[in-house]
């Protein structure tokens, strides 16, 4: 029988405790491009544990996990997350500029009704009460707009229409039915990149009749 050193014994030992310790990273959405970019140029698995950190097990779930199995599909999706990312970040600049000058207007506003009173004599205004419902009521209708208006998605989201002939088309509203309703709103969250919201939105602008009480989250 083969007897081995203590040295070896050692050796193998760290190295079953490597393995078993090994963790999956977590891909943030830029390494979810690179991943499908290096899938898309056919790369192998030293190139993916050397650029993202990722063990050939990890790779395969990775694959599953966005729902693509070639490099053709690891090409058109990565094309689509990169221009997905590139947007988000285009909204999130012109979001905080327009905040920013909001905030800068509301600054001077009220600068300027600090001047008027310092400059204008106090007197006593009798209470209008008629004047006083109509601008609570106005308010009120007010509030209830900005409420729908903010149940609506941030950013308009559309399911990608890769199809050449209106059958085509009407195949892939379909499969995106099916997918809502079989495999659950998180499915597709990972496999469009788009919030529930998003994916609801669509769905009602599609025509599709779906009990979302019994969609899978």
């Amino acid at each position: 029988m083969e007897e081995f050193s203590d040295r070896e014994m050692r050796a193998w030992k760290e190295g079953k405790n490597r393995s078993s310790s090994h963790e999956r990273p977590k891909l943030t959405k830029d390494q979810r491009v690179q991943f499908l970019k290096l899938m898309a140029k056919m790369s192998g698995n030293a190139t993916f544990e050397r650029e993202l950190n990722l063990r050939p097990s990890d790779v395969e779930f990775y694959k599953k996990d966005m729902d693509v199995e070639s490099a053709d599909e690891a090409r058109r999706l990565a094309k689509r997350f990169a221009k997905d990312l590139i947007e988000a970040s285009e909204a999130e600049i012109i979001a905080e500029t327009k905040k920013m000058r909001q905030a800068e207007a509301i600054a001077n506003e009220r600068l300027r009704e600090l001047d008027e009173k310092r400059n204008t004599p106090v007197e006593r205004k009798k209470v209008d009460v008629n004047k006083m419902k109509e601008e609570d009521a106005a308010r009120q209708r007010l509030h209830h707009a900005q409420q729908e208006k903010t149940s609506e998605p941030s950013r308009v989201w559309h399911l990608p229409d890769e199809s050449r002939t209106q059958d085509q088309r009407l195949e892939e509203i379909d499969r995106f039915r099916r997918e809502i309703l079989y495999r659950g709103l998180s499915f597709c969250h990972k496999k469009y990149d788009a919030s529930a919201e998003q994916i609801k939105f669509e769905a009602k602008s599609l025509g599709l009749k779906i009990n979302w009480d019994m969609v899978r989250r």
